[in-house]
């Protein structure tokens, strides 16, 4: 399997300065990936989120950071990126700017990287009936 190291989570305000418009979010990441895994030409469907892990929160948020993507096992320590924009909404999730009250919210970024699998794909196609023999009517 590989390694995913040097993860870093950015959320940024955009650009506009508009305080709803809400925040740029990126994962950055370097997969490392074995000698064997680059010589089999493993695919890896990669997926990148963002995790809440506020304790003041009883139930756990997540937000996927862009779509699934596939990467091939390949030498060298190319980074990757997904980025994503996040409402401030959904990023605050304790409510605080509802109530007024800055509290602070926490976050982390999960990369997973599985395998992808290449699954035969077979098809039938329906009884043709005959007669083919040396005595047939076809």
């Amino acid at each position: 399997m590989p390694r995913v190291t040097n993860v870093v989570l950015t959320i940024q305000r955009r650009a506009t300065r508009d305080p709803n418009s809400g925040r740029d979010v990126s994962i950055r990441f370097t997969p490392v990936f074995t000698e064997r895994e680059i010589d089999a030409g493993i695919y890896y469907t990669t997926t990148a989120v963002i995790r809440s892990v506020d304790s003041s929160v009883s139930t756990e948020t997540e937000f996927q950071i862009e779509r699934r993507r596939v990467i091939k096992a390949r030498s060298g320590s190319l980074p990757e990126l997904f980025e994503s924009t996040i409402t401030n909404r959904d990023l605050d999730e304790d409510f605080s700017l509802v109530a007024n009250i800055n509290q602070v919210d926490e976050w982390e970024a999960v990369v997973t990287m599985t395998p992808f699998v290449f699954e035969n794909a077979v098809g039938n196609s329906p009884v043709v009936t005959g007669s083919w023999g040396a005595v047939g009517v076809d």
